[in-house]
């Protein structure tokens, strides 16, 4: 009998002290609704309180409004135990949103879906380790105020379907490192503060359906994009004349949509783009004969027939450059030889010309009478 009290005195002691997955993930939920202003936000639970944020509660936050849970199992001392894990955090629309997103929104480490949308009061930026993040499928962060740059741990969210961030104040450039969202189908980053060239790894991303890139300062050129793009705007401006009419014709400066804020790819154009983005597409530059592309398989980034004149001159001022070049470096190593050989040959050079000075030179007596 004194062996079951004190075993089961330490099992309850236990228990006190153990703290289930599902109230760590309300916890980190806590965070959230403290730095984000949540004892004012504005949710229509529809008169059922069971969903209203319970801080008292940290067991309970499966119910809460925007909260989704699914059933996670894992082993523990060979047994199979079952937990709620918290798997959506969706504040689409929430009012009163403000403050900033938490970083320990990473530690909730069975998160698919994020959703800040119509969060017009939300800033700060994103976490720098959002890439920790491995089963995200959905983040989409747009219409508030988040600003700085993509964090590049983001690149490491491979299953990523959804990622959006338009109408947000996030700046920068993509990297080339967006060739490893292999799942991604919507990619809407539109009217943002993005700049800088697209990276040519968007020609790789083959599931993609939706590409919103509107509104932003793209400049370089535009890679080829995938075929499957079924909803597409590469600019805020829509054309009715054919793509084929545009790809080598740049746009007159001053019509509207062309600006410092807005997309000015070079001339020419990919020769084929997804029916979807030809409407949206244009260039401003003259048209340049060799895009220069760092990726050789793209096959319209050859370079152009040479004419010979131009190519022959180009090379043999190199080569001429390129002896200049190696001539100076032979006597900048041998120079202690050659001033070696300057101070030798001196007497030598003198004593030749006094003895030209004193002596008469032999000359042929036929020689003399030629004179």
């Amino acid at each position: 009998m004194a062996v079951a009290l004190l075993v089961g005195g330490a099992v309850a002691q236990w228990s006190a002290k153990y703290t289930s997955r599902t109230e760590r993930d309300c916890r980190k939920l806590k965070d959230i609704y403290e730095t984000m202003n949540g004892r004012n936000w504005k949710v229509n639970t529809e008169g059922d309180h069971s969903k209203r944020w319970d801080m008292l509660n940290m067991k309970s936050c499966c119910s809460w409004a925007g909260i989704n849970c699914k059933a996670d199992e894992y082993k523990w001392r060979n047994e199979v135990h079952v937990e709620w894990r918290v798997e959506m955090v969706n504040l689409d629309g929430f009012k009163k949103v403000t403050g900033t997103i938490p970083d320990s929104i990473v530690d909730l480490d069975k998160l698919e879906r994020v959703r800040m949308k119509w969060t017009e009061h939300l800033s700060g930026t994103l976490p720098k380790d959002i890439g920790k993040l491995t089963d995200l499928e959905e983040l989409k962060i747009g219409r508030n105020k988040v600003s700085g740059t993509l964090p590049f741990s983001i690149y490491a969210l491979t299953n990523l379907e959804e990622l959006y961030l338009k109408s947000s104040k996030i700046s920068g450039t993509l990297s080339e490192a967006i060739g490893a969202f292999t799942e991604l189908s919507e990619l809407n980053i539109g009217e943002a503060k993005f700049e800088g060239t697209l990276p040519s790894a968007i020609t790789g991303l083959t599931k993609l359906k939706d590409f919103i890139i509107e509104d932003n300062a793209w400049r370089g050129w535009l890679p080829k994009l995938p075929p499957a793009i079924l909803d597409c705007e590469v600019s805020d401006k829509h054309f009715h004349d054919p793509y084929e009419n545009r790809q080598n014709k740049p746009l007159a400066a001053g019509v509207q949509g062309w600006g410092e804020k807005n997309a000015n790819f070079n001339c020419p154009l990919p020769p084929s783009l997804p029916k979807s983005c030809e409407a949206t597409a244009y260039c401003i530059t003259e048209p340049l004969a060799f895009p220069p592309y760092e990726h050789a398989d793209v096959p319209w980034a050859a370079a152009p027939p040479s004419n010979g004149f131009g190519s022959g001159m180009g090379a043999g001022m190199a080569v001429m450059l390129a002896v200049c070049v190696m001539s100076c470096a032979g006597m900048f190593v041998f120079r202690k030889k050659l001033i070696a050989l300057l101070v030798v040959s001196k007497p030598m050079i003198s004593n030749s010309s006094t003895k030209s000075d004193t002596e008469t030179p032999d000359v042929h007596p036929a020689a003399e009478r030629a004179y």
